[in-house]
């Protein structure tokens, strides 16, 4: 299982689109939040630096899906499985690979953040658990959501139609979902995204629709384990 870790690392490290995707998704977490430092009239908030996260988490769950539809677009998983015949294992080594990059991109972000946020005069930040937890929670979010995108392109296997559904799904389809009357307020604290995003961005919900962080992230985290399952299963059940 290292050694299966290890190559999928290693491909996803020396390919320049997932290079370039993380660094894009780095550039939306501290990009602007150092913009919004250096452009506002007034004092922020440790959270209003976190403007830029939602964005940089699409990005995250795009790249994690073509990292898997690509294996199926470019031919490369029939010859993976020649090398190693077990879909698990190699569907286990592609998330914690993706899971990795993801993490690496938010924390250099997390860094940059903390730091502009103890330098900057303008920006109400303390070494305390309510600012700093907001901040560095992306690091496992962005980890959790990397896995996501595996395991939806993994499901889906074409490229566009995947990342389609990883685009919309927090974007609108929650939100939609949300508001269908009736059954939208009791569905509502358990959609996964709107749990992400009250982890970075505290206050976001409704106060009695909202979790504490970490019932928050227990859902986001239940929610990526039960769809990786199911995408691990699925593909392992499939002829080819």
């Amino acid at each position: 299982m290292i050694a299966n870790v290890h190559g999928e690392w290693t491909k996803t490290i020396t390919t320049r689109a997932p290079l370039a995707t993380a660094l894009l998704a780095f550039a939306a977490l501290a990009g602007v939040g150092v913009v919004r430092t250096l452009t506002a009239d007034g004092t922020l908030s440790a959270t209003q630096l976190l403007e830029g996260a939602s964005t940089g988490l699409l990005v995250v769950l795009a790249l994690g899906t073509v990292a898997a539809t690509a294996e199926h677009s470019h031919g490369t998983y029939a010859m993976t499985l020649l090398a190693d015949a077990g879909k698990v294992r190699f569907f286990l080594a592609k998330a914690c690979a993706l899971a990795g990059m993801c993490a690496g991109a938010a924390a250099l972000g997390a860094t940059v953040l903390s730091l502009v946020g103890a330098a900057a005069p303008n920006v109400e930040f303390e070494w305390a658990a309510g600012d700093i937890r907001p901040v560095w929670v992306v690091v496992p979010l962005w980890a959790l959501c990397g896995v996501i995108g595996v395991s939806v392109g993994t499901l889906v296997r074409r490229t566009a139609p995947a990342v389609a559904l990883v685009v919309l799904w927090p974007a609108a389809l929650e939100p939609l979902a949300a508001g269908i009357p009736g059954i939208g307020d009791r569905i509502a604290p358990w959609l996964p995204f709107r749990n992400a995003v009250e982890l970075y961005q505290p206050g976001s919900l409704p106060a009695d629709l909202a979790h504490g962080p970490w019932t928050a992230f227990a859902v986001v985290a239940v929610f990526t384990v039960v769809l990786a399952a199911a995408a691990a299963s699925v593909d392992a059940l499939r002829n080819r």
